[in-house]
Protein backbone atom coordinates (compact mmCIF):
# COMPACT_ATOMS: atom_id res chain seq x y z
CA UNK A 1 0.00 0.00 0.00
CA UNK A 2 2.63 2.17 0.96
CA UNK A 3 4.40 1.58 -2.28
CA UNK A 4 1.24 2.51 -4.01
CA UNK A 5 1.22 6.02 -2.65
CA UNK A 6 4.90 6.36 -3.26
CA UNK A 7 4.35 5.92 -6.71
CA UNK A 8 1.09 7.90 -7.26
CA UNK A 9 2.89 10.96 -5.17
CA UNK A 10 6.09 10.53 -7.85
CA UNK A 11 2.90 10.57 -10.49
CA UNK A 12 1.48 13.75 -9.21
CA UNK A 13 5.05 15.93 -8.59
CA UNK A 14 5.94 14.52 -12.16
CA UNK A 15 3.00 15.92 -13.71
CA UNK A 16 3.13 19.12 -12.09
CA UNK A 17 7.02 19.82 -13.14
CA UNK A 18 5.80 19.16 -16.56
CA UNK A 19 3.51 21.93 -16.30
CA UNK A 20 5.11 24.00 -15.08
CA UNK A 21 7.99 23.41 -17.72
CA UNK A 22 5.48 24.15 -20.40
CA UNK A 23 4.29 27.42 -18.54
CA UNK A 24 7.73 28.90 -18.69
CA UNK A 25 8.16 27.77 -22.45
CA UNK A 26 5.51 29.47 -23.52
CA UNK A 27 5.87 32.44 -21.63
CA UNK A 28 9.69 33.18 -23.05
CA UNK A 29 8.39 32.17 -26.16
CA UNK A 30 5.64 34.68 -25.72
CA UNK A 31 8.28 37.54 -24.96
CA UNK A 32 10.77 35.95 -27.11
CA UNK A 33 10.13 38.89 -29.86
CA UNK A 34 8.63 41.81 -27.85
CA UNK A 35 9.72 41.56 -24.25
CA UNK A 36 9.24 43.36 -21.38
CA UNK A 37 12.49 44.94 -21.00
CA UNK A 38 13.02 45.81 -24.15
CA UNK A 39 9.32 48.07 -24.30
CA UNK A 40 10.51 49.97 -21.64
CA UNK A 41 13.89 50.99 -22.79
CA UNK A 42 12.16 52.69 -26.02
CA UNK A 43 9.50 54.77 -26.33
CA UNK A 44 5.87 53.18 -27.85
CA UNK A 45 5.77 53.74 -31.34
CA UNK A 46 2.62 54.94 -33.16
CA UNK A 47 0.65 52.25 -35.41
CA UNK A 48 1.67 52.79 -39.43
CA UNK A 49 -1.82 52.71 -40.65
CA UNK A 50 -4.73 54.03 -39.09
CA UNK A 51 -7.29 51.87 -38.01
CA UNK A 52 -11.58 52.18 -39.13
CA UNK A 53 -13.67 53.04 -36.29
CA UNK A 54 -16.34 50.51 -35.29
CA UNK A 55 -19.97 52.24 -35.14
CA UNK A 56 -22.04 50.07 -35.03
CA UNK A 57 -23.93 49.81 -32.39
CA UNK A 58 -24.94 46.18 -32.48
CA UNK A 59 -21.10 44.70 -33.02
CA UNK A 60 -20.39 47.51 -30.02
CA UNK A 61 -22.76 45.52 -27.76
CA UNK A 62 -21.93 41.93 -28.92
CA UNK A 63 -17.53 42.50 -29.25
CA UNK A 64 -17.32 45.64 -27.03
CA UNK A 65 -16.94 43.45 -23.82
CA UNK A 66 -13.58 41.95 -24.53
CA UNK A 67 -12.19 44.15 -27.21
CA UNK A 68 -11.98 47.74 -26.04
CA UNK A 69 -12.55 50.85 -28.38
CA UNK A 70 -9.82 54.01 -27.92
CA UNK A 71 -10.59 57.30 -28.32
CA UNK A 72 -11.09 57.30 -31.88
CA UNK A 73 -12.94 54.15 -31.64
CA UNK A 74 -11.11 51.79 -33.54
CA UNK A 75 -11.54 48.20 -31.67
CA UNK A 76 -8.81 45.81 -30.44
CA UNK A 77 -7.98 43.21 -32.52
CA UNK A 78 -11.37 40.92 -33.34
CA UNK A 79 -9.76 37.62 -34.32
CA UNK A 80 -7.07 35.00 -32.85
CA UNK A 81 -7.08 32.56 -35.31
CA UNK A 82 -4.39 30.24 -36.32
CA UNK A 83 -2.14 30.83 -39.64
CA UNK A 84 0.64 29.62 -42.24
CA UNK A 85 -0.07 26.98 -44.88
CA UNK A 86 1.44 24.77 -42.81
CA UNK A 87 -1.63 24.03 -40.96
CA UNK A 88 -4.11 25.51 -42.89
CA UNK A 89 -5.11 27.38 -46.57
CA UNK A 90 -3.60 30.26 -47.29
CA UNK A 91 -6.56 31.77 -48.64
CA UNK A 92 -7.55 32.19 -44.33
CA UNK A 93 -4.89 34.98 -43.65
CA UNK A 94 -5.53 36.59 -46.98
CA UNK A 95 -9.28 37.45 -46.32
CA UNK A 96 -8.25 39.11 -43.39
CA UNK A 97 -6.74 43.35 -43.41
CA UNK A 98 -4.38 43.95 -40.97
CA UNK A 99 -1.46 46.11 -40.11
CA UNK A 100 2.60 45.38 -40.04
CA UNK A 101 2.04 45.56 -36.11
CA UNK A 102 -1.04 43.73 -35.92
CA UNK A 103 0.41 40.64 -38.18
CA UNK A 104 3.33 40.48 -35.86
CA UNK A 105 1.06 40.70 -32.62
CA UNK A 106 -0.35 37.51 -34.77
CA UNK A 107 3.00 35.76 -34.90
CA UNK A 108 2.98 36.52 -31.02
CA UNK A 109 -0.35 34.69 -29.86
CA UNK A 110 0.94 31.98 -32.26
CA UNK A 111 3.69 30.99 -29.91
CA UNK A 112 1.91 31.61 -26.71
CA UNK A 113 -0.96 29.24 -27.80
CA UNK A 114 0.91 26.67 -29.56
CA UNK A 115 5.16 27.02 -28.71
CA UNK A 116 6.02 23.96 -31.43
CA UNK A 117 5.10 26.37 -34.00
CA UNK A 118 8.20 28.57 -33.59
CA UNK A 119 10.71 25.61 -34.08
CA UNK A 120 8.29 23.83 -36.21
CA UNK A 121 7.09 26.37 -39.00
CA UNK A 122 8.50 29.68 -38.34
CA UNK A 123 12.36 29.32 -38.21
CA UNK A 124 14.46 27.65 -41.06
CA UNK A 125 16.09 24.13 -39.94
CA UNK A 126 19.37 24.75 -39.44
CA UNK A 127 22.25 24.03 -42.41
CA UNK A 128 23.49 20.18 -41.48
CA UNK A 129 27.42 20.05 -41.89
CA UNK A 130 28.26 19.45 -45.73
CA UNK A 131 25.50 20.79 -46.92
CA UNK A 132 25.78 22.67 -50.06
CA UNK A 133 25.28 26.64 -49.90
CA UNK A 134 21.57 27.93 -51.32
CA UNK A 135 21.90 28.72 -54.37
CA UNK A 136 22.91 32.80 -55.51
CA UNK A 137 20.02 34.78 -54.32
CA UNK A 138 18.07 33.04 -52.35
CA UNK A 139 15.77 34.62 -49.44
CA UNK A 140 17.67 33.23 -46.17
CA UNK A 141 15.44 35.19 -43.98
CA UNK A 142 13.49 32.80 -41.41
CA UNK A 143 10.11 31.22 -43.07
CA UNK A 144 8.38 34.34 -40.54
CA UNK A 145 9.98 36.92 -41.68
CA UNK A 146 9.50 36.05 -45.83
CA UNK A 147 5.56 35.40 -44.53
CA UNK A 148 5.23 38.92 -42.51
CA UNK A 149 6.87 40.87 -44.79
CA UNK A 150 4.14 39.47 -47.81
CA UNK A 151 0.99 39.64 -45.40
CA UNK A 152 2.19 43.43 -44.78
CA UNK A 153 1.84 43.58 -48.37
CA UNK A 154 -0.61 41.25 -49.82
CA UNK A 155 -2.58 41.71 -46.73
CA UNK A 156 -2.18 45.47 -45.83
CA UNK A 157 -5.33 47.06 -43.34
CA UNK A 158 -6.17 49.77 -46.58
CA UNK A 159 -6.03 48.95 -50.38
CA UNK A 160 -7.35 50.71 -53.48
CA UNK A 161 -10.59 48.65 -53.74
CA UNK A 162 -11.56 49.15 -49.65
CA UNK A 163 -10.68 53.25 -50.48
CA UNK A 164 -13.01 52.80 -54.08
CA UNK A 165 -16.01 50.96 -52.22
CA UNK A 166 -15.93 53.61 -48.59
CA UNK A 167 -16.12 56.02 -50.66
CA UNK A 168 -18.98 54.46 -52.03
CA UNK A 169 -20.39 52.71 -49.24
CA UNK A 170 -24.45 53.22 -47.88
CA UNK A 171 -26.64 51.18 -46.10
CA UNK A 172 -28.59 48.60 -47.80
CA UNK A 173 -32.04 49.29 -48.73
CA UNK A 174 -33.29 45.98 -49.76
CA UNK A 175 -36.88 45.91 -49.20
CA UNK A 176 -39.37 44.40 -51.78
CA UNK A 177 -39.71 41.37 -54.04
CA UNK A 178 -36.31 39.74 -55.72
CA UNK A 179 -36.16 37.11 -58.22
CA UNK A 180 -33.74 34.11 -57.85
CA UNK A 181 -32.70 31.38 -59.88
CA UNK A 182 -29.84 28.65 -59.33
CA UNK A 183 -28.85 25.40 -59.22
CA UNK A 184 -28.99 22.55 -56.19
CA UNK A 185 -27.16 19.50 -57.33
CA UNK A 186 -29.29 16.35 -57.07
CA UNK A 187 -32.51 18.04 -57.89
CA UNK A 188 -31.85 20.78 -61.02
CA UNK A 189 -32.24 24.03 -61.22
CA UNK A 190 -34.94 26.11 -59.37
CA UNK A 191 -36.48 29.62 -59.46
CA UNK A 192 -38.64 31.66 -57.66
CA UNK A 193 -38.55 34.99 -54.99
CA UNK A 194 -37.85 36.02 -52.19
CA UNK A 195 -40.18 38.97 -49.93
CA UNK A 196 -36.93 41.26 -47.96
CA UNK A 197 -38.38 43.45 -45.62
CA UNK A 198 -36.28 45.95 -42.97
CA UNK A 199 -36.35 45.39 -38.94
CA UNK A 200 -38.25 47.96 -37.17
CA UNK A 201 -34.83 48.13 -35.21
CA UNK A 202 -32.74 49.13 -38.06
CA UNK A 203 -30.61 45.94 -37.31
CA UNK A 204 -31.47 43.62 -40.43
CA UNK A 205 -33.88 41.89 -42.59
CA UNK A 206 -36.81 39.54 -42.38
CA UNK A 207 -36.95 37.66 -45.52
CA UNK A 208 -39.77 34.78 -47.09
CA UNK A 209 -38.80 33.05 -50.00
CA UNK A 210 -40.66 30.33 -52.50
CA UNK A 211 -38.43 28.17 -54.57
CA UNK A 212 -40.42 25.44 -57.48
CA UNK A 213 -37.60 23.22 -58.59
CA UNK A 214 -38.67 22.39 -62.44
CA UNK A 215 -37.36 18.41 -62.05
CA UNK A 216 -40.34 17.17 -60.26
CA UNK A 217 -42.58 20.40 -59.51
CA UNK A 218 -41.84 20.50 -55.99
CA UNK A 219 -41.96 23.80 -54.32
CA UNK A 220 -40.02 25.06 -51.05
CA UNK A 221 -41.43 27.96 -48.29
CA UNK A 222 -38.67 29.46 -46.25
CA UNK A 223 -38.56 31.89 -43.98
CA UNK A 224 -35.40 33.26 -42.17
CA UNK A 225 -33.25 36.73 -40.83
CA UNK A 226 -30.05 38.20 -42.48
CA UNK A 227 -27.72 40.90 -41.38
CA UNK A 228 -25.85 42.90 -44.56
CA UNK A 229 -22.36 43.76 -42.82
CA UNK A 230 -20.12 46.80 -44.46
CA UNK A 231 -22.72 47.50 -46.83
CA UNK A 232 -22.48 44.26 -49.07
CA UNK A 233 -21.72 40.83 -47.16
CA UNK A 234 -25.24 39.09 -46.55
CA UNK A 235 -25.23 36.74 -43.94
CA UNK A 236 -28.56 34.79 -43.01
CA UNK A 237 -30.35 31.84 -42.01
CA UNK A 238 -34.31 31.02 -43.23
CA UNK A 239 -36.08 27.81 -41.91
CA UNK A 240 -38.28 25.68 -44.07
CA UNK A 241 -42.01 25.56 -43.61
CA UNK A 242 -42.13 21.78 -43.71
CA UNK A 243 -38.20 20.14 -43.60
CA UNK A 244 -38.10 17.51 -46.12
CA UNK A 245 -37.36 13.36 -45.08
CA UNK A 246 -33.84 13.43 -46.40
CA UNK A 247 -30.50 14.68 -46.09
CA UNK A 248 -30.36 16.63 -49.20
CA UNK A 249 -34.02 18.64 -48.88
CA UNK A 250 -33.83 22.40 -47.42
CA UNK A 251 -34.42 22.51 -43.62
CA UNK A 252 -32.21 24.82 -41.41
CA UNK A 253 -30.27 26.69 -44.06
CA UNK A 254 -27.47 29.44 -44.17
CA UNK A 255 -26.84 31.81 -46.57
CA UNK A 256 -23.52 33.62 -47.85
CA UNK A 257 -23.88 36.20 -50.61
CA UNK A 258 -22.16 39.51 -52.02
CA UNK A 259 -24.41 42.33 -53.01
CA UNK A 260 -23.18 44.62 -55.68
CA UNK A 261 -22.35 48.05 -55.85
CA UNK A 262 -26.26 49.54 -57.00
CA UNK A 263 -27.69 46.84 -54.80
CA UNK A 264 -29.83 45.53 -57.39
CA UNK A 265 -28.25 42.03 -57.36
CA UNK A 266 -26.79 38.96 -54.55
CA UNK A 267 -24.93 36.26 -55.54
CA UNK A 268 -23.69 33.48 -53.41
CA UNK A 269 -24.41 30.12 -51.80
CA UNK A 270 -27.07 28.92 -49.34
CA UNK A 271 -26.15 25.97 -47.59
CA UNK A 272 -27.03 23.33 -44.56
CA UNK A 273 -25.86 19.90 -43.28
CA UNK A 274 -23.70 18.64 -40.61
CA UNK A 275 -20.44 19.42 -42.16
CA UNK A 276 -22.32 21.96 -44.65
CA UNK A 277 -22.06 19.68 -47.53
CA UNK A 278 -25.21 20.32 -48.95
CA UNK A 279 -26.16 23.82 -50.68
CA UNK A 280 -26.66 25.53 -53.97
CA UNK A 281 -24.90 28.50 -55.99
CA UNK A 282 -28.02 31.07 -56.78
CA UNK A 283 -28.73 34.29 -57.74
CA UNK A 284 -30.57 37.18 -56.82
CA UNK A 285 -31.98 40.64 -59.05
CA UNK A 286 -34.85 43.00 -58.00
CA UNK A 287 -38.20 42.12 -59.47
CA UNK A 288 -38.90 44.99 -62.04
CA UNK A 289 -42.08 46.38 -63.29
CA UNK A 290 -41.09 45.33 -66.71
CA UNK A 291 -40.71 41.40 -67.87
CA UNK A 292 -38.09 39.31 -67.23
CA UNK A 293 -36.84 35.95 -68.06
CA UNK A 294 -34.36 33.93 -65.31
CA UNK A 295 -34.33 30.94 -67.12
CA UNK A 296 -35.85 27.22 -68.62
CA UNK A 297 -35.83 24.30 -67.07
CA UNK A 298 -33.88 22.31 -69.41
CA UNK A 299 -29.83 22.01 -69.47
CA UNK A 300 -29.94 20.90 -73.06
CA UNK A 301 -31.86 20.09 -76.20
CA UNK A 302 -30.62 17.25 -78.63
CA UNK A 303 -29.63 17.87 -81.62
CA UNK A 304 -32.48 16.66 -84.35
CA UNK A 305 -35.40 15.88 -81.37
CA UNK A 306 -38.62 17.03 -82.03
CA UNK A 307 -41.83 18.21 -79.54
CA UNK A 308 -39.61 18.59 -76.93
CA UNK A 309 -41.49 20.51 -74.12
CA UNK A 310 -38.82 23.50 -72.94
CA UNK A 311 -40.70 25.73 -70.04
CA UNK A 312 -39.65 29.44 -69.76
CA UNK A 313 -39.53 30.65 -65.95
CA UNK A 314 -39.59 34.63 -65.52
CA UNK A 315 -41.51 37.42 -64.09
CA UNK A 316 -44.58 39.83 -65.63
CA UNK A 317 -43.91 37.37 -68.57
CA UNK A 318 -46.58 38.75 -71.29
CA UNK A 319 -49.82 37.00 -71.66
CA UNK A 320 -50.28 36.85 -75.46
CA UNK A 321 -47.19 35.10 -76.38
CA UNK A 322 -47.22 32.90 -79.94
CA UNK A 323 -44.31 31.22 -81.61
CA UNK A 324 -43.02 33.62 -83.77
CA UNK A 325 -42.36 35.83 -80.64
CA UNK A 326 -39.92 33.49 -78.83
CA UNK A 327 -36.39 32.60 -80.23
CA UNK A 328 -34.34 29.59 -79.16
CA UNK A 329 -31.35 30.24 -81.50
CA UNK A 330 -30.11 29.06 -84.44
CA UNK A 331 -31.34 25.74 -85.18
CA UNK A 332 -34.27 25.45 -82.53
CA UNK A 333 -37.97 26.94 -83.63
CA UNK A 334 -40.84 27.38 -81.56
CA UNK A 335 -43.70 25.06 -82.73
CA UNK A 336 -46.38 26.28 -80.37
CA UNK A 337 -46.87 28.11 -76.82
CA UNK A 338 -49.12 25.66 -74.70
CA UNK A 339 -49.84 28.25 -71.73
CA UNK A 340 -48.44 31.53 -71.03
CA UNK A 341 -48.84 33.03 -67.76
CA UNK A 342 -47.26 36.16 -65.76
CA UNK A 343 -44.44 33.41 -64.50
CA UNK A 344 -44.27 30.42 -66.31
CA UNK A 345 -43.99 30.03 -70.40
CA UNK A 346 -44.61 26.32 -72.07
CA UNK A 347 -43.71 25.81 -75.53
CA UNK A 348 -43.21 23.01 -78.17
CA UNK A 349 -39.49 23.39 -79.71
CA UNK A 350 -37.69 21.16 -82.05
CA UNK A 351 -34.09 21.16 -82.83
CA UNK A 352 -32.64 20.91 -86.36
CA UNK A 353 -29.94 17.98 -86.88
CA UNK A 354 -27.72 20.69 -87.98
CA UNK A 355 -28.02 22.90 -85.03
CA UNK A 356 -24.11 23.59 -83.74
CA UNK A 357 -23.62 22.32 -80.50
CA UNK A 358 -23.65 24.89 -77.80
CA UNK A 359 -25.36 27.52 -75.64
CA UNK A 360 -26.94 29.52 -78.29
CA UNK A 361 -27.77 32.97 -76.53
CA UNK A 362 -25.98 34.27 -73.32
CA UNK A 363 -26.55 36.17 -71.06
CA UNK A 364 -29.60 34.96 -68.37
CA UNK A 365 -31.61 36.74 -67.29
CA UNK A 366 -32.41 39.62 -69.40
CA UNK A 367 -35.32 41.81 -68.81
CA UNK A 368 -37.85 42.76 -71.63
CA UNK A 369 -39.72 45.58 -72.35
CA UNK A 370 -43.81 44.90 -72.54
CA UNK A 371 -45.31 46.67 -75.64
CA UNK A 372 -48.37 46.86 -77.68
CA UNK A 373 -46.64 44.06 -79.79
CA UNK A 374 -44.83 41.73 -77.42
CA UNK A 375 -41.12 41.87 -77.66
CA UNK A 376 -39.63 38.68 -78.69
CA UNK A 377 -38.83 36.28 -75.37
CA UNK A 378 -35.34 35.73 -76.05
CA UNK A 379 -33.63 33.14 -73.82
CA UNK A 380 -30.51 30.60 -73.63
CA UNK A 381 -30.29 26.72 -74.35
CA UNK A 382 -27.67 24.29 -75.39
CA UNK A 383 -28.15 21.67 -78.18
CA UNK A 384 -25.65 18.62 -77.41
Amino acid sequence: MARLDCLSSLHRWTTALLVVVWLLFSARSLFAQDSPSAATSKPAQPPSENGFPVKNALVVSKCGACHASDAKGNMSRMAITRSCVSCHALAKPLSWRRSPEDWKLLVNTHIAFFPWVDSLNFQRPPQRPGDPPPPPGTDTRAPVEQALAYLAQAGSLHSAEWADWHARMRSPKLDGRWLVSGTQPGKGKFFGTVEIAAMPSGEGFTTKTKLTFPADNSTVSESGKAIVYTGYAWRGRSTSDKPGSTPNDLSTTREVMMLSKDQSQLEGRWFWGAYQEFGMDLAMRRALDAPTVLGIDKFALKAGSSASEVQIYGDRLPGNLSPSDIDLGVGVSVKKVVTSTPTLVKIIADVAPTAVPGNNLRPLPMPMAQTASPTPLTTSNSVL
